[in-house]
């Protein structure tokens, strides 16, 4: 769930039915009416994620999917229907296999859908763990991703501990966009901390002593 405000201030705004004919003329009425000029809404999304591990053999996965915009709440500023926000739907898979002593293959897919538009995206990368001592861990990984119809992505990424994640990436535009683009795409970067560790329960006595 989120909550959200939308607002602006009319009197702030200028409109072309204030031009007299010679000049701009702030006294003149604007035609402009706005149903709502500012409004709060709540907007609710579900989702499920199925997890699976082997720290064995260092194998990772994990599947699900997500609705948002569960209300259709509206977006304008007026009491327009057609505003209303449609159902975007979300699948995902991610995860890694151990194939070698150091190497691991990992992979990741997403696909969306919000009409009227759709994105896919798969990847597939191999990561190399070059130090695996517990609490000294070192592993990095090169990967390929692919947003269908759209772009390649190229990563790089590397892990400390287990804990904190960098990576780059890179898109070089694929679709007829490159016209535009001429192949450049922009760079991305990324910073992860993952909190592994965990408070121990504290001792709790099911039952008095006497």
């Amino acid at each position: 769930m989120s909550a959200n405000q939308r607002m602006f201030k009319p009197g702030q705004l200028t409109f072309n039915d204030q031009f007299d004919g010679e000049k701009f003329n702030a006294d003149l009425v604007r035609q402009e009416v706005f149903d709502d000029p500012s409004f709060f809404y709540l907007n609710f999304s579900v989702g499920l994620n199925w997890h699976y591990q082997n720290p064995a053999k260092r194998t990772r996965l994990d599947f699900g999917g997500s609705i948002f915009n569960l209300n259709g709440v509206r977006q304008s500023f007026f009491n327009e229907k057609e505003s209303e926000l449609s159902k975007r739907i979300h699948l995902h898979g991610i995860g890694s296999f151990m194939v070698g002593d150091k190497v691991d293959i990992t992979f990741q897919g997403l696909m969306s859908w919000q009409t009227p538009y759709t994105e896919s995206v798969v990847g597939l990368g191999f990561r190399y763990h070059l130090n695996q001592t517990m609490t000294k861990e070192l592993s990095i990984q090169f990967g390929l991703n692919y947003r269908i119809g759209d772009a390649v992505i190229p990563t790089f990424e590397f892990e400390i501990k287990k804990t904190i994640r960098v990576g780059v990436s890179y898109d070089v535009n694929t679709s007829g966009f490159n016209e535009a683009t001429q192949g450049k795409g922009s760079p991305e970067f990324s910073i992860i901390y993952t909190f592994n560790k965990v408070k121990p329960l504290g001792e709790k006595k099911l039952c008095p002593l006497y």
